[in-house]
């Protein structure tokens, strides 16, 4: 139970989640203090929701296979995601995402229960999504890109924005009223704490504080809890505003027709 999400900016790109988790251990616990996003090189993001032992597997094999990328000479999202066969030039070939998480599926919901129980079954079917941020080159132009990749290894390129989780229906909601095509990495994070923070209210598996990285061609930047606090502060005072004048102007109405 989880909420992630990532923008697309004119000038790179935002993703963020908030920080509390559910599983079972032989009773249902609930943690707070999840770190959802993960950053790989300095230049790409990552996070997940489902199955947090599957997630990790994926992650590890995915950055695993990127810093294996960087090493012959690639940096590009697209790649990662979709490999790329050895060429001349190029000695080692790429297994990209794509092909990393359809591995596990295989061996988690088809392979292991057809062990156990001789064929495949809904059941035991684990499911988990990825959300990866970056910058691939289109064009020979190097742009922000996001994919979500589903457990079946398949994979979505991002046009805007884009949500995984529990929380996605009222997150994408939010984002479908108020993301704009020409919205900067500044304004992209205090779209994104609006709508972790609205999502919250909402949803009680979504919670705990918001986590916020920036990337840009160069680099990856973490938001300070302390930001991200001052700007959940300010919009809660333009929100508790803009309902006041909503409740007048409901109350105000005596006859309609």
């Amino acid at each position: 139970m989880t909420l992630i999400l990532g923008i697309i900016c004119k000038d790179g790109l935002v993703m963020a989640s908030d920080t509390q988790s559910e599983f079972e251990r032989g009773s249902p616990i609930k943690r707070i203090n999840t770190e959802k996003l993960r950053i790989l090189n300095n230049k790409i993001v990552i996070g997940g929701a489902g199955i947090n032992a599957l997630i990790d597997k994926a992650i590890r094999k995915i950055e695993e296979e990127y810093n294996l990328m960087l090493q012959n000479g690639y940096d590009d999202l697209r790649i990662l995601i979709e490999g790329e066969d050895n060429t001349p030039e190029k000695e080692k070939t790429i297994n990209g995402a794509e092909y990393i998480i359809s591995e596990i599926h295989k061996i988690y919901n088809v392979q292991r229960p057809t062990f156990i129980y001789g064929s495949p079954t809904a059941e035991e079917s684990f499911d988990f999504y990825l959300m990866i941020g970056g910058f691939s080159y289109f064009n020979g132009i190097k742009k922000p890109d996001l994919y979500i990749l589903y457990e079946n290894g398949i994979s979505e390129p991002m046009k805007d924005y884009a949500t995984i989780g529990s929380g996605s229906a009222y997150a994408e909601y939010l984002l479908e009223k108020y993301y704009d095509n020409n919205i900067t990495t500044d304004q992209a994070i205090k779209l994104a704490i609006f709508t972790i923070s609205e999502a919250q209210k909402m949803d009680p598996n979504v919670g705990g504080k918001i986590n916020i990285i920036k990337i840009t061609n160069d680099n990856t930047q973490i938001i300070d809890q302390k930001i991200v606090e001052n700007i959940q502060n300010e919009i809660d005072e333009k929100l508790n505003s803009i309902e006041k004048i909503l409740k007048d102007y409901f109350t105000s109405i005596k006859k309609i027709g």
